[in-house]
């Protein structure tokens, strides 16, 4: 609509010049102009029911707060691009899933700033969202994407399982982060080609659970066709009846049967790759595989990795070119195309390749004893395709992207300081990139033990043809990527395209445009292809719900999986469908699994009862488990006169007497359940052991009843959401030890 565009003020702080929303570049200083289409929703008052229920009957004008040109329902244009947004000294509360959430940004939406004063917006707190799932309509106004229910009788077989599955492996997180009912509302769920996206979350209001989502899924099942509706029917079931317990369960069973329906497709891949000094560096510390020129294996599922030596390391370059063969040496055995392995196998094997090129970096650096500044070290960021499934892992600030015909979605995290704090729920990005080392890598290849590093894995379900690109900083800096993918990559998706030649004139815009560091750059073109009219019988995708393990291996969740490594063999999950509300609120306990085993053995053997009574003794846990804490008041804090002495309450309570308080440093011997808060009603996260935490408090009511709480944080930064509380019993059980000499990179509070 011609009379609806905005105007962009410059963001050249020395020109802001005035330009048309229709021009890419500045018209003066020729400084691109940078379009950032937000989508506004309005942060609820929890003392306020009525607040937000008008919201289709806000009209806000053309204009709001002053900087923001509206675009259409609920969506409007930052027309101050290069001003930062309006954003509070406090993360508010209700707001914190979405900072939390942020290793899933392809499916949930980040915040922005908010959209101005209430006083500007009729009393309105209107918060502004970035990536939502929006598009522009033929008639110029900006509308959301269509929602998966309008989409889903003319969606594939292949897509609609893989809806379904990118929905189940967002359940766990969503139910942690209490807004897992924004998964049971069709208005939120939209889709982008195959990628499910969340257009705003929403709190729950009493904890949700599978047989809830099996009724929801069940609106679907008139609309599938067979033979995925008889399959679906059964899921359903399954799920309301709680046969299918867990999360776990439910993405084995949709994942066997993706891979049922994604056998009759044909998968086609080209890569190319390609580094370069850049011009202003003396040498190359960057490397890739494929190497420049070299032409893949037919027998062989494609893989292709970055490497970028840690800037200022001395031996980067030997590090990257280390990383680079071992990690591809080691996967030899898991591209086989005769030889497929199962996923489970191929997450370990990707893990392990990394400890692999981490442990042969970090044994160099010893026997060369380099020390601090002087040791070698590498990021790495590496895509493997195996048919319909492709898994993306990195360490460090090399990053992924996956560009469809429908967008381009940043994969990959950075391990750096600033995107540390957004997903512990301490800061907001924009804020947390102007903050002191934003950019310091927090882990990479050789820089210390495997036992400290956390590579993330991400697995994509492959349904349309996508382009994968990995890069180094050298062309992802400045946002460079954002800013022509639409231009330079989309393109490719036309199998015409000549991929070499692409990488090629990619590398020249990282080293005209940016030019501050070597550039590496990888692309990985899939394209999808049905090779049969036919589809499995109804039966072989029934066949996938039977037998279903009873919990998954802890690195199954490959996004968040390093943060489970204990026994989940008997896990009571809050979201698996036996649970009800009581049971979501008692108080966190430490779970026991050897008891239920001993049981079992006695119910098989039918050992003698004296026997039995032995055994039962053995396996006891040693301390009864945590009755449930009373909530603490408002003002807890404060009311220090009713808190017992922080060093007298532990020491008192330990079987053999250990002088801990707060500041001091322990290392845990076993991974432990952390919780937010005392009070919480959300899931724990668990803390891997081998790992070294300092107490920041402690808390203990006067009341007999309650149990010892200590606030626990990481001594050395880790690239993952960790840090809480845990009862002084649970800490027991874990074993630990304390640490007189707290390591140089301790991040310890003054005490």
């Amino acid at each position: 609509m011609e009379e609806n565009l905005a105007k962009l003020y410059c963001p050249n702080p020395t020109c802001q010049a005035v330009n048309d929303e229709r021009h890419e570049f500045c018209q003066v200083c020729r400084t691109p102009l940078p379009k950032r289409y937000l989508w506004a929703t309005v942060l609820r008052d929890p003392d306020d029911s009525q607040l937000s229920r008008d919201w289709d009957d806000l009209d806000l004008g053309e204009v709001w707060g002053d900087r923001y040109w509206h675009k259409g329902d609920r969506v409007v244009l930052d027309t101050h691009p290069g001003n930062f947004p309006d954003l509070p000294e406090v993360v508010p509360p209700q707001l914190e899933a979405y900072l939390r959430l942020f290793p899933y940004r392809w499916h949930v939406p980040q915040l922005y700033g908010r959209a101005g004063a209430p006083s500007q917006l009729k009393g309105r707190s209107i918060w502004l969202l970035d990536e939502a799932p929006i598009r522009c309509g033929p008639s110029g106004v900006w509308i959301l994407q269509p929602s998966l229910i309008e989409k889903w009788a003319d969606a594939s077989p292949l897509r609609q399982l893989n809806w379904l599955w990118q929905i189940a492996r967002l359940w766990q997180p969503c139910c942690q982060e209490g807004v897992a009912s924004s998964l049971l509302d069709y208005d939120r769920l939209r889709v982008e080609g195959s990628m499910v996206r969340l257009s705003h979350l929403a709190a729950d209001d009493h904890p949700q659970t599978l047989k809830r989502l099996g009724r929801f899924w069940s609106r679907l099942i008139e609309r599938t066709a067979p033979p995925v509706q008889a399959f679906l029917q059964q899921l359903c079931d399954r799920l309301s009846q709680g046969t299918i317990e867990n999360e776990n369960q439910l993405i084995t069973a949709l994942e066997r049967a993706i891979q049922q329906v994604g056998d009759r497709y044909h998968y086609h891949n080209r890569v190319a790759a390609r580094t370069d000094r850049g011009p202003s560096r003396a040498r190359n510390e960057d490397a890739c595989y494929p190497v420049s020129g070299q032409r893949g294996v037919a027998e062989q599922y494609p893989l292709t990795l970055v490497c970028d030596g840690v800037g200022g390391h001395e031996g980067g370059d030997i590090a990257s070119n280390l990383a680079i063969h071992i990690v591809e040496q080691h996967l030899r055995p898991f591209r086989d195309r005769h030889r497929r392995p199962d996923r489970d196998r191929l997450l370990n094997g990707i893990q392990e390749a990394i400890f692999k090129a981490n442990d042969a970096i970090s044994d160099r650096n010893n026997q060369e004893q380099r020390h601090g500044r002087q040791r070698m070290g590498t990021t790495l960021v590496m895509a493997l395709a195996q048919k319909q499934d492709l898994y993306i892992s990195h360490i460090g600030d090399s990053r992924a992207y996956l560009i469809t015909r429908h967008n381009c979605y940043p994969i990959t995290i950075d391990d750096d300081v600033a995107s540390r704090e957004v997903r512990l729920g301490y800061a907001f990005y924009q804020e947390a990139l102007q903050r002191p080392a934003a950019g310091s890598l927090i882990q990479a290849l050789g820089m210390g033990s495997s036992n400290n590093l956390h590579p993330t894995t991400s697995h994509f379900v492959i349904d349309e043809d996508c382009i994968c690109l990995l890069c180094s900083d050298g062309l992802s800096d400045y946002d460079r990527v954002e800013r022509i993918w639409q231009r330079e990559i989309q393109p490719l998706l036309n199998n015409g395209v000549n991929l070499h030649q692409a990488v090629s004139k990619l590398v020249d815009i990282a080293n005209n445009q940016n030019g501050h560091d070597n550039v590496t750059i990888s692309l990985l073109h899939l394209s999808v292809e049905k090779k049969s009219p036919t589809l499995p019988s109804s039966q072989d995708l029934l066949n996938s719900l039977e037998k279903l393990p009873r919990s998954l291996p802890p690195d199954r969740d490959e996004t968040i999986g390093f943060l489970g490594d204990e026994d989940e063999s008997d896990s009571s999950d809050p979201t698996s469908a036996d649970l009800d509300t009581t049971e979501l609120r008692v108080a966190p306990t430490r779970r026991s699994y050897s008891l239920p085993i001993t049981l079992t053995l006695i119910l098989l053997a039918g050992l003698l009862a004296g026997l039995a009574y032995a055994l039962n003794q053995r396996n006891r846990p040693d301390q009864p488990e945590p009755p449930a804490p009373q909530p603490l008041s408002q003002d807890s804090s404060q009311d220090s006169s009713q808190d017992l002495p922080e060093d007298e309450g532990i020491a008192a309570q330990l079987q053999d007497p250990t002088p801990i308080g707060v500041g001091d440093i322990l290392r845990l011997d076993n991974p432990i359940d952390l919780y937010t808060n005392p009070t919480t009603t959300a899931p724990p996260r668990s803390f891997p052991s081998d790992n070294q935490v300092f107490i920041v408090e402690t808390i203990r009511r006067a009341d007999a009843d309650s149990p010892q709480w200590l606030q626990l944080t990481p001594c050395t930064p880790l690239p993952f959401p960790v840090g809480g509380w845990v009862t002084l019993e649970d800490l027991k059980a874990a074993e630990f030890s304390q640490v007189e000499e707290p390591p140089p990179n301790c991040d310890r509070p003054d005490e």
